[in-house]
């Protein structure tokens, strides 16, 4: 399955789409960071379709091949879609424990920019949040209860079992527990669930999740 359109995506709820906000701390930008285009993407197709599309992303995350590239907090046109970059902590290394600090960095960042406007969003009809990030996406949904916007959370990694899974934490773990409840809040507070794992309505259903869910493919096309 190949998302030709965003709103492809979205009519299966029959949303109506003006204006939407991707938050997502790792977002490919053109010509910096293209390692992840996917909501750049989408929101093309958005923007042909006559839409307003807002992508909300760090100044400085670990995955940039350039830094500082913008000031933080400004919107940027590139190529026709809004750029507000957030500043985050930098840190020398890259491990488990920096890539955790650097999403509450960015988080806690989004929320006072938000808070104090110091971002400018005007009219908001859906914010469309981008996991593994949990953090982000319950700032995101913060943002989407005060803008009284639909909110779409899409998950590309299952945070924490992946934690569990693959680095060994156990179940029983602070940060684990702590990132347990709030992924099981979003998935309960969502308007939809959207999904790149192809068998994550499993994942679901074992967790009694009624949500509305789509599954939408990695890679997309224009």
């Amino acid at each position: 399955m190949i998302l030709s359109t965003f709103k492809l995506e979205l009519n299966i709820s029959n949303y109506c789409v003006k204006n939407i906000v991707f938050i997502n701390h790792f977002a490919g930008v053109p010509g910096i960071n293209e390692r992840s285009l996917r909501h750049f993407i989408l929101s093309k197709n958005s923007i042909s379709n006559g839409d307003k599309s807002t992508i909300i992303t760090s100044q400085n995350h670990y995955q940039s091949l350039k830094k500082d590239y913008y000031s933080h907090n400004n919107t940027i046109d590139i190529d026709g879609i809004n750029f507000i970059f957030i500043k985050e902590r930098s840190y020398n290394k890259v491990n488990l424990l920096t890539k955790f600090f650097k999403m509450i960095s960015f988080s806690k960042n989004l929320f006072f920019a938000f808070l104090f406007r110091k971002i400018k969003l005007d009219r908001v009809d859906i914010v469309y949040a981008s996991s593994p990030d949990l953090f982000s996406s319950l700032v995101a949904y913060y943002i989407a209860k005060r803008k009284k916007a639909k909110f779409i959370l899409e998950i590309r990694d299952i945070w924490p079992l992946s934690q569990i899974v693959i680095h060994k934490f156990s179940p029983k773990h602070p940060v684990i527990l702590l990132m347990r409840s709030i992924e099981l809040f979003l998935l309960k507070k969502s308007d939809h669930i959207i999904s790149t794992l192809n068998n994550y309505k499993l994942f679901l259903d074992e967790n009694n999740i009624k949500t509305e869910y789509t599954f939408v493919p990695q890679v997309v096309n224009n």
